[in-house]
């Protein structure tokens, strides 16, 4: 590839749609299809400005995209890094009774974690446009592929999910229609049934 091309290498825009395509992918029906594909573009349109803004100081333009695949991995995973650092700091049970995880006794402390994630975010990214080893011969090709892959996977996953609720669309009309029609002649009486999708651990109930 030449170090100054003008356009990213095909993996740059898989690999930053992939993150939203999974996440959507993974909770079927909780958004709409424009919505999952304005975030797509944004996200696609983010890394191209990122690609832009690394070239100047970048080994060559795959080295630039490897960076910025970093950085949306990076960008996407900080959410499992905190849960997980969260439950980390929890089970050390280094605080009293009432606060057993440290981060709630001080103040914005997952605030400060997030800013230093993002400074070791951008100086590795940093590092990775400036190397080396970034520059080898079909490298971005198999990158290129990869990222297909999983994009492909993905989108499938969404489209048996999409056909599926296609289908049991006019199943659960028909169930709620019968239903309405049981209540009509048993005197139509309004019943809740509440299911709770996520509850807190012990301590923060025991807590608040």
């Amino acid at each position: 590839m030449n170090a100054y091309s003008k356009l990213p290498p095909a993996f740059l825009p898989l690999f930053a749609a992939y993150p939203v395509l999974f996440i959507a992918g993974a909770n079927p029906g909780q958004a709409q299809f424009t919505t999952v594909l304005a975030v797509v573009l944004a996200a696609v349109a983010a890394a191209a400005l990122a690609w832009l803004a690394l070239r100047p100081i970048a080994a060559s333009a795959q080295s630039a995209a490897i960076a910025v695949v970093g950085l949306v991995a990076m960008f996407f995973g900080y959410g499992y890094f905190a849960n997980w650092l969260d439950a980390f700091v929890g089970s050390l049970l280094l605080g009293d009774f009432e606060t057993p995880n440290l981060l709630d006794l001080v103040p914005q402390s997952r605030f400060y974690v997030a800013i230093a994630w993002g400074v070791v975010a951008l100086a590795l990214t940093a590092l990775v446009a400036r190397s080396n080893w970034t520059q080898k011969p079909g490298l971005s090709q198999a990158l290129s592929i990869a990222a297909a892959v999983l994009v492909a996977i993905t989108a499938f996953q969404i489209g048996s999910a999409q056909l599926r609720s296609a289908r049991a669309q006019p199943m659960q009309a028909e169930r709620e229609g019968t239903a309405s029609d049981v209540e009509d002649a048993a005197g139509g009486h309004d019943v809740y049934f509440i299911v709770l999708g996520g509850y807190a651990r012990q301590d923060v109930l025991d807590k608040y």
